[in-house]
């Protein structure tokens, strides 16, 4: 799960951001001012992969319904 979503926050995060590279040339937005329009969701992104990663709970719970 952890690895998953780092791997997501990898996606659309500079400087190996393929999912930001594309949705920049969809939209014709600049880069500079995708980023920065993006840097309230990274944040929030981060403080999950935080929460994910040291709050076992966060990461076992759907194990936890079905099992």
């Amino acid at each position: 799960m952890v690895v998953i979503f780092n791997f997501a926050l990898g996606a659309i995060s500079p400087p190996m951001g393929t999912l930001m590279f594309v949705t920049c040339s969809i939209t014709k937005c600049p880069m500079g001012r995708f980023i920065k329009e993006a840097i309230p969701f990274y944040i929030l992104l981060l403080g999950c992969l935080l929460l994910l990663t040291f709050v076992p709970s966060f990461s076992t719970a759907l194990v936890n319904l079905i099992y």
